[in-house]
């Protein structure tokens, strides 16, 4: 393979979305072991629940020109057909039922056909419970609530070099990487008085964690204010102005380093970039947590070529089994600004899809993020 399409390959792996044709993310089976332990609620929120997911929707803004986010069901699979073993066709009506019955079938792929209809926005909410362990002797209860927004596409960073970019056009279009984005989430941590202390945002293959009046701003109305990445749709705190982040594909020693120093770019980086200028009304729908958007396990989007172009599973295979827990999230995805102690932190586990930080390093997440949670509460 010569020098230019071994860049290539190594830049189809940027920043994509689990799954590909020869390793499927949501067949590992940790995530067997944990649905089991973590069994998906059957249900929608409660009407309390639903109230909480309301009173602090957060306020999404997107640039001029932008691509809005869509109805799931109504936008996306609406249009398009499933597609079985050896390539059969099972249906080209799909719906909500149809695509519930295949949802346990890795198999199963859902095609859509980009008729870009576009109803209303919709942001699909959700409420978790999780106990974050403070020590030995005490815990903290938590409630987390989780909203999705879905795009149709998803790309790469709109930061990328020129160079980089023209590569890569050679394998594919960099504004539409693979079928399918609904990994954009929030999820917002309230303590037991109801109130949001902290924030909690996909970005690429890893997550971050913001306090609120130490990271990140809340409004009086309550209403967490974000800006949706061009091409690539990560989440950021809002900026009316242009605004370049640094991104990377995972967290490890190499790319954790330039993401909190901004030095020894890796290859593998680039940036995103957001351009806060327009607040996008939407509908507040919400599914069970069993449901196929969260649970599907085959692809929910064209296969293609090469790894990281294909289709994702459901939403909930977000991240890796081991920081499924809202709580281990929570801690886990905090960091400072010059955060070097998170750096050693991060070398000091292995970052795979089996393992997470052991109870010591997750101890000592919790005790940096429970420091600073603290000193915003005093002042």
């Amino acid at each position: 393979m010569n020098k230019v399409l071994q860049i290539c390959f190594a830049f189809s792996i940027l920043f994509y979305a689990c799954g590909s044709d020869d390793f499927q993310f949501s067949q590992l089976p940790e995530f067997k072991e944990y649905y089991k332990k973590y069994p998906p609620r059957e249900t929608e929120p409660t009407v309390e629940e639903k109230n909480l997911l309301h009173r602090f929707r957060p306020r999404f803004f997107l640039a001029d020109g932008q691509e809005p986010f869509i109805d799931f069901y109504q936008d996306y699979i609406t249009y398009g057909y499933l597609v079985g073993e050896k390539g059969r066709i099972i249906s080209s009506n799909v719906d909500q039922t149809l695509l519930n019955k295949h949802k346990n079938d890795p198999d199963i792929v859902f095609i859509h056909t980009y008729k870009h209809s576009q109803t209303t926005p919709v942001v699909y909410g959700r409420v978790d419970y999780d106990r974050l362990k403070v020590d030995s002797q005490s815990t903290i209860e938590l409630t987390f609530l989780t909203y999705n927004i879905v795009f149709r596409r998803s790309g790469l960073p709109a930061g990328l070099s020129p160079w980089k970019k023209s590569l890569l056009g050679w394998i594919g279009s960099v504004k539409d990487w693979h079928q399918l984005d609904h990994y954009v989430s929030v999820t917002l941590a309230l303590n037991r008085q109801s109130e949001p202390v902290a924030a909690t945002v996909q970005q690429h293959n890893y997550q971050t964690t913001y306090i609120f009046a130490k990271g990140i701003h809340l409004p009086p109305d309550e209403r967490i204010k974000l800006d949706i990445a061009l091409y690539s749709n990560e989440m950021y705190p809002h900026s009316k102005k242009r605004t370049e982040h640094r991104a990377v594909q995972f967290l490890n020693s190499e790319s954790v380093y330039y993401l909190i120093t901004g030095d020894k770019k890796p290859l593998l980086a680039g940036n995103d970039i957001t351009h806060g200028t327009n607040d996008i009304e939407y509908r507040l729908e919400f599914l069970p947590p069993d449901d196929a958007f969260y649970r599907f396990q085959g692809k929910l989007g064209e296969s293609r070529i090469l790894p990281g172009r294909d289709g994702p599973p459901g939403a909930d295979y977000n991240t890796i089994p081991a920081l499924k827990p809202k709580a281990t999230a929570l801690v886990t995805f905090y960091r400072r600004e010059d955060d070097m102690e998170f750096i050693e932190l991060l070398k000091k586990w292995k970052s795979s899809v089996k393992s997470g930080p052991g109870p010591e390093i997750l101890e000592r997440y919790t005790k940096r993020f429970i420091e600073d949670l603290r000193s915003v509460s005093n002042n």
